[in-house]
């Protein structure tokens, strides 16, 4: 069975050949430092200043898409509020 450091230089070897010339920053967590003992690993792709621009401008239209979603649907996002959540039981007895 491949250690688990052969998957990630896999992962690294499939991302370099798909775009290559571009740099790849590859990080793990500790063990320890992962949320419920998920294994947390960040892999950084490093781009132009040019294309970093053009996925800035699509990341910014991304966010504001989503929040001009959430401004014209309130109600879908909206958490009840604990304090009704008695009521809203005792209603339907």
């Amino acid at each position: 069975m491949p250690a688990e450091d052969d998957y990630y230089q896999e992962d690294l070897k499939e991302l370099q050949s798909r775009y290559p010339g571009d740099r790849f920053i590859s990080y793990c967590l500790p063990p320890d430092q992962g949320l419920g003992g998920i294994k947390v690993r960040y892999i950084i792709r490093v781009v132009s200043r040019k294309h970093a621009k053009e996925i800035d401008a699509r990341q910014g239209k991304a966010i504001i898409e989503a929040l001009q979603w959430l401004r014209d649907h309130p109600d879908q996002h909206e958490q009840p509020d604990p304090s009704n959540m008695e009521a809203a039981d005792d209603t339907r007895k």
